[in-house]
This record gives C-alpha cells, sequence and structure tokens, in this order.
C-alpha cells in the first residue's frame, strides 16, 4: 500500500490526520484539458502511449520526466514536474486523469486522483491486487485493455459527464472511507507476520 503524496502526513502529525477531510469532495465543474497524464518514464507503455496520445483529435496534456532510463522516445514528449499545487489545479481541470502501469500497477496516482474527487482511466493490473481498499472496477475507477481500449473509453467519458461524475465520486467515497494510515499499517504487519 501506497502514501498518498498530496497528504503532508510526518510521523508527528501521522496520528491527527484524517485523510477523509482533506481534498475534494466534489468533481470539479471546469476545465482546460480532456485528458492529463504526467509521469516519469518508468515503464515502456507510458512512452508508447504518451506518444500516441498526443497525436490524438481531443486535448491531451502533459508528458513524461526522462529520469529513470534512457527514452526510446523524442523529447518532444518531455513534460516538466509540476510543482504540487499546479498539479492539483492541472489534474481538477481535467476531465480524465489518466493512470499508466509505473514501477507496478498500483501508482500514486490512484490515490491522488481519488483524493482529488477526479475520475480516472487506469492501467488493467489493477484487478486482482490485494489492497486495504474496496475497489469495484466501473464503480471506483476505469480501466483499459488496450490503446484501442483506452481511445474509445476517452471518448465515450468526454461525452457522459454524469457516469464520469459519478464514478468520481463513488471513488471519493471510498478513499474517505477506506484510506487510513493506521488501517494501512495493520494491513503491512498481517502480510509481513508469520503465520
Amino acid at each position: 500500500m501506497l502514501g498518498c503524496p498530496l497528504i503532508d502526513v510526518k510521523p508527528k502529525n501521522v496520528n491527527k490526520i484524517n485523510p477523509a477531510e482533506l481534498g475534494y469532495r466534489k468533481p470539479s465543474k471546469s476545465f482546460d484539458h480532456d485528458l492529463f497524464f504526467s509521469g516519469i518514464n518508468t515503464a515502456k507503455v507510458r512512452e508508447d502511449f504518451v506518444q500516441r496520445l498526443s497525436h490524438e483529435p481531443f486535448d491531451f496534456y502533459g508528458g513524461l520526466q526522462f529520469r529513470k532510463r534512457a527514452p526510446e522516445i523524442s523529447e518532444e514528449y518531455a513534460f516538466p514536474r509540476l510543482k504540487t499545487k499546479e498539479y492539483i489545479d492541472v489534474m481538477r481541470r481535467s476531465r480524465i486523469g489518466l493512470v499508466l502501469e509505473g514501477e507496478g500497477p498500483f501508482t500514486y496516482r490512484h490515490l491522488e486522483l481519488w483524493h482529488l474527487c477526479s475520475f480516472m482511466i487506469s492501467t488493467p493490473h489493477i484487478r486482482g491486487l490485494e489492497l486495504p481498499l474496496s475497489l469495484e472496477e466501473n464503480e471506483h475507477y476505469v480501466c483499459y485493455e488496450s490503446y484501442d481500449d483506452l481511445r474509445d473509453k476517452i471518448s465515450y467519458y468526454l461525452n457522459d459527464t454524469e457516469e464520469r461524475n459519478a464514478i468520481a465520486l463513488k471513488g471519493r467515497e471510498m478513499f474517505e472511507r477506506d484510506f487510513s494510515y493506521k488501517k494501512h499499517g495493520q494491513f503491512i504487519k498481517k502480510c509481513v507476520s508469520p503465520q
């Protein structure tokens, strides 16, 4: 289980923070972009999808920070790492937040989007993970099967504001109910304790 990078938690304040009281409780009503993704080039799929999404007719905003390995795509797909406030603003002003697999199938981006009450289309590799979150596909998030399926789902959800907002709200409700540092610590302890 990961921590949410948008919550400023430290050992001295962890017992005082209630994640359910932080972030946004309603989806945004004002948008500048259709789709947003920004991340480090930790997986080849990120490079492939960013390159292809950049040539689609919808408004894709974002790109990659080339820090993990030698990139196999042009520097034209580079995107600067945003400061936290700007990152939050862009996520909230994008109709769809894209979650591409990074160094693992569950990423900080999942938690950030739920924290911000934003709609996400996620890597399908989140399926089947044992997490201390009660997740349901198509209720708290949507997955893609392939690049073509991702493109089709982007087009569909761009045109269905009501369903997009319903999924974003359900994701936020799940985050408020299930995201707990104490609970996550107990979950990790259980996983590593001898039976």
